[in-house]
């Protein structure tokens, strides 16, 4: 399998990723779109969730979540406040993350994490905001804080 592009010059891009593709801080909505199980950098399985997230400006992007799967209390609680940002706390009682989950959507707030390295900066959804089991959402008293990066931009699993 290969990948065809537009071939170009190299010694035309900058070495800092360009901000275009950043969503705007603040409130949005995301939608599942994928889940994998993967490895951590530090040989633990996780599973991986793409979630195609949009932004108050309209502009959509892929951001992605890690849910270890070891059992934590950081583990549980952030699979915890997932399932309550889509509103199936059923999520926590199944002990499963699978496909069942692509097309699940909530609201989150969104916010850039910076890197370690200038100019490197993504877009990480900060929080999520609580859906109950009629699709309603609260506001910022029912914001669910994401640690999902220590201020190194490691992740703590």
């Amino acid at each position: 399998m290969s990948y065809q592009f537009e071939p170009f010059d190299p010694s035309t891009i900058s070495d800092e990723k360009p901000s275009d593709f950043l969503l705007m801080d603040g409130e949005g909505s995301f939608r599942v779109k994928s889940v994998l199980e993967t490895e951590s950098k530090q040989g633990n399985k996780q599973t991986k969730m793409i979630l195609e997230v949009t932004d108050s400006t309209g502009k959509t992007a892929d951001v992605f979540e890690y849910f270890p799967h070891l059992s934590t209390p950081f583990a549980r609680w952030k699979i915890t406040q997932f399932a309550k940002g889509v509103g199936d706390l059923n999520i926590c009682k199944n002990g499963v993350l699978s496909n069942f989950l692509v097309g699940k959507t909530g609201k989150c707030i969104i916010a850039t994490k910076k890197g370690t390295q200038p100019g490197l900066a993504w877009s990480i959804i900060d929080s999520y905001i609580k859906k109950d089991a009629t699709g309603n959402t609260g506001y910022k008293d029912d914001l669910i804080n994401n640690p999902d990066c220590f201020d190194d931009g490691s992740v703590p699993f």
